[in-house]
């Protein structure tokens, strides 16, 4: 859970309590902490204990995760944030850091101790049963109360876990999300099943369902058209004398010179199916060499002027394999303009896409790779996840998510 406020909070709206408190003209006005020269100036005077930010707190996270990532070899760093919004850092971490740096040095030098304590207290009353919050309120006060012990008492410290309840609400956030993302791929035509199960007032749940529906309806339309699984139409029958396009010039077992022309025998085939075209396409293994020869061709990376690197390398092994396995019309060809990774048989592109579950969430969180998948396919492209370095349960989110949005047919799993 992060623990930074919004950007547009204030600082009043961070220091108050989620729970309203009683007012009367005799009360006593709310302390704003503006420092000593502004108390003294509205001769307002804290009582107990003050909370003094620490110097160089606010840049101390931002340094930390600047120094790792300088770590890295250039050559992977120069294409890390390839692709993302200039004004933003080329990693979650260092955007994370950042973010925190911003709201740090936004809070005065010091606040009142009991503005900490009462948050505190409401987050034992809600855990305790006492004063039990709704989700979002609790989510709420443990994000900011988590933002200000990061800024004014920074260090080891105790906090409880997600609740059932709260954790039930952001799984409901993000299946909405992920609807919400089904939808606009989907379009007007078969995203309507969605809206209007989600403005009749259905479950996200029903509304996931919807979108299965408009994506089957989606296939079925552009199976039908010939688009991404239609079948070639049957060619004509030949005329007397003339031979069908493809065939030999001489019947197999036609004899020539007194001899019979048999087929050559060729290696076994083995048979993969393509599951674009909804066939079987028969083809001759490879041998270890011809593996080899074709892993170092695709890894040779246009965008890198044609170096092979480890991770190019691993990208080309990513696509074989789907080759392989049928889930790629081949053969692939890496993309000439280095804008993708790979183009099939078909034309299509395909990106490759990894996350590391080992630093979540900075390293791998659902809406952020369901948004990403999106901006690829907003360019034509579809996507292969590569889950080497993500977990089982990671790997279920995921494509639960890109289920729930209609995507099965354009993301596929390595």
């Amino acid at each position: 859970m992060g623990s930074m406020p919004d950007d547009r909070k204030t600082l009043g709206q961070v220091l108050s309590t989620s729970s309203s408190s009683s007012s009367s003209p005799f009360s006593t006005p709310a302390f704003t902490s503006n420092g000593t020269l502004g108390r003294v100036l509205t001769f307002e005077v804290p009582k107990g204990p003050m909370l003094r930010r620490r110097p160089g707190i606010c840049s101390e996270r931002y340094e930390r995760e600047k120094a790792e990532f300088e770590k890295i070899p250039l050559y992977e760093r120069m294409w890390i944030g390839l692709g993302r919004d200039a004004r933003l850092e080329p990693t979650d971490a260092l955007q994370s850091a950042k973010t925190f740096q911003r709201a740090c040095e936004q809070m005065p030098d010091e606040i009142p101790k009991s503005a900490l304590d009462e948050k505190l207290q409401q987050l034992n009353d809600h855990y305790s049963g006492k004063s039990p919050l709704p989700p979002e309120q609790s989510l709420e006060l443990r994000r900011r109360t988590s933002f200000l012990q990061d800024v004014y008492t920074p260090g080891p410290r105790w906090e409880n876990s997600v609740s059932g309840a709260e954790s039930a609400w952001l799984s409901e956030q993000n299946l909405r999300f992920g609807n919400s993302l089904g939808i606009a791929l989907l379009g007007p035509l078969f995203g309507a099943p969605g809206a209007a199960t989600r403005v009749l007032g259905g479950s996200e749940q029903q509304v996931a369902a919807a979108n299965q529906f408009g994506a089957s309806a989606f296939d079925m339309a552009t199976a039908h058209v010939g688009f991404g699984g239609g079948k070639r139409a049957p060619e004509p029958l030949p005329r007397p004398g003339e031979s069908m396009r493809g065939a030999p010039l001489e019947p197999v077992s036609r004899t020539v010179e007194g001899k019979s022309r048999r087929p050559v025998p060729e290696p076994t085939p083995r048979n993969t199916s393509s599951a674009r075209e909804g066939t079987v396409v028969t083809r001759r293994p490879m041998s270890p060499e011809e593996r080899a020869q074709r892993i170092e061709e695709l890894a040779k990376d246009p965008a890198q002027g044609g170096k092979a690197t480890a991770k190019t390398r691993r990208e080309a092994e990513v696509g074989l394999s789907m080759e392989e396995q049928g889930k790629l019309p081949g053969p692939i060809t890496r993309d000439p303009t280095g804008a993708s990774e790979f183009i099939d048989s078909t034309g299509q592109k395909w990106d490759v896409k990894g996350w590391n579950s080992q630093y979540a969430p900075r390293g791998y969180n659902t809406p952020d790779a369901m948004a990403l998948i999106q901006k690829e396919m907003g360019v034509g492209e579809n996507v292969i996840v590569d889950t080497l370095k993500m977990s089982p349960q990671h790997i279920g989110e995921l494509q639960t998510a890109v289920g729930n949005a209609g995507l099965n047919n354009r993301v596929i799993f390595h």
